[in-house]
């Protein structure tokens, strides 16, 4: 193998590895509320085995945090390897087994011996093949500055999306709608998920159903906040009314965000911003009648 490309991305990554492999204190937690105490107290052990669900978290531990994502990106961006060149890429970050750690919370260390299947493994969750549009790799580095690009390269790396034409304009007009904009990286990781998940035959519908659905659950749940605040859980179970189960202040931020991409993409005259967030008047639910109202709209919302 004598592809400088890949040589050097190989040196990288191995650099990284031998470095250690982050584990958050959510990694921790995780392991411990499946599998125990011990088995938390004791990560390396998991790597390797054999058991199904210990292996599951083996995984885990094999993924690259963020700091080895964004450390490893300009690397990755320049080696713009294909699909066929991901088997050498692996044999040459590890040849053989890796000397590497476990970097735990509290700054500890973990030994651990990486074998190759591992290292390819962390390897394929680089996504070295990848590689974003070259349209909105160029975009960002003009509209962004470097501590901004650089983690919209990442996300865009790992997200979920083909990158047709739809999804490469879409994401485009984006990057020039809110590149400069302090709410730029949350609108890209909304807009990420948003796509990975949207009818690519019509984006604006889809985005315009996004916004209704989110307004129309934002309206249950302060409609039944207003209830309750007249009222009491046990009362209202007692009259056949269910909580809804939903975030008010995550609904906001996810309607906010939907309406600041969709005024980005196709501006605020496209019929998106109708559905913008507003004032809602939640009405009145108080007495019986207010009751079987509510609970009217928390089951049938139309």
């Amino acid at each position: 193998m004598s592809d400088p490309r890949i040589i050097r991305l190989a040196a990288a990554v191995r650099e990284v590895l031998v470095g250690g492999l982050e584990v958050t204190e959510a990694d921790v937690e995780a392991v411990r509320a499946s599998l125990g105490e011990a088995a938390a107290g004791n990560l390396p052990a998991l790597l390797g085995s054999e058991e199904a669900e210990e292996a599951s978290f083996a995984e885990l531990l094999l993924s690259p945090g963020p700091g080895a994502t964004l450390r490893l990106e300009p690397a990755l961006a320049a080696a713009n390897l294909t699909g066929a060149d991901v088997p050498a890429l692996c044999r040459a970050v590890a040849p053989g087994p890796v000397a590497s750690a476990l970097l735990l919370p509290g700054g500890r260390r973990a030994a651990v011996t990486l074998a190759p299947d591992d290292a390819a493994r962390f390897v394929a969750r680089l996504k070295p093949a990848a590689n974003p549009p070259a349209e909105l790799v160029r975009l960002l580095a003009i509209a962004c500055p470097p501590e901004e690009a650089l983690p919209a390269r990442v996300g865009l790396r790992h997200s979920r999306l083909a990158f047709d034409a739809e999804q490469t304009a879409f994401l485009a007009a984006l990057i020039r709608g809110l590149a400069d904009e302090p709410d730029f990286s949350p609108a890209l990781t909304f807009a990420l998920g948003f796509l990975g998940h949207a009818d690519a035959r019509d984006l604006a519908r889809a985005l315009a159903a996004h916004l209704e659905a989110l307004l129309r659950d934002l309206m249950r749940a302060e409609r039944f906040a207003a209830l309750l605040a007249g009222s009491n859980f046990e009362t209202l179970h007692a009259q056949g009314v269910r909580e809804p189960h939903l975030d008010v202040d995550a609904l906001r931020r996810e309607l906010t965000l939907a309406d600041r991409v969709g005024r980005a993409v196709y501006g605020p005259l496209s019929g998106l911003s109708a559905l913008a967030p507003r004032e809602t008047d939640l009405g009145s639910f108080e007495g019986p009648e207010g009751v079987d109202a509510l609970l009217r709209f928390l089951t049938d919302p139309d």
